[in-house]
């Protein structure tokens, strides 16, 4: 198992290497929490990314901009008050 995580965390076996079976039991957990905690920031980044992307597109995001008029939902309706306006 050491062999096989030292392989997919690094780019092969380095200089350095645990010669105890509590070294190579260490090492290991060191491992599977780096690739665990690495894997829980992307999960998180991900959903942020997803999270805006579902509020721009459901309306649900603070409009900054000043002097603006916003028509939601396009009908014969809103092209007559667009019109209008």
């Amino acid at each position: 198992m050491l062999w096989v995580l030292t392989t997919l965390v690094t780019v092969g076996f380095g200089d350095y290497a645990p010669v105890t079976d509590l070294g190579k039991a260490f090492t290991i957990g060191l491992y599977i929490t780096g690739i665990g905690l690495v894997s829980v920031f992307i999960g998180k980044v991900i959903e942020s990314v997803s999270h805006i992307g579902k509020n721009r597109v459901g309306g649900k995001m603070n409009y900054s901009g000043k002097n603006h008029i916003i028509l939601v939902g396009w009908s014969d309706k809103s092209k007559l008050a667009m019109q209008e306006i």
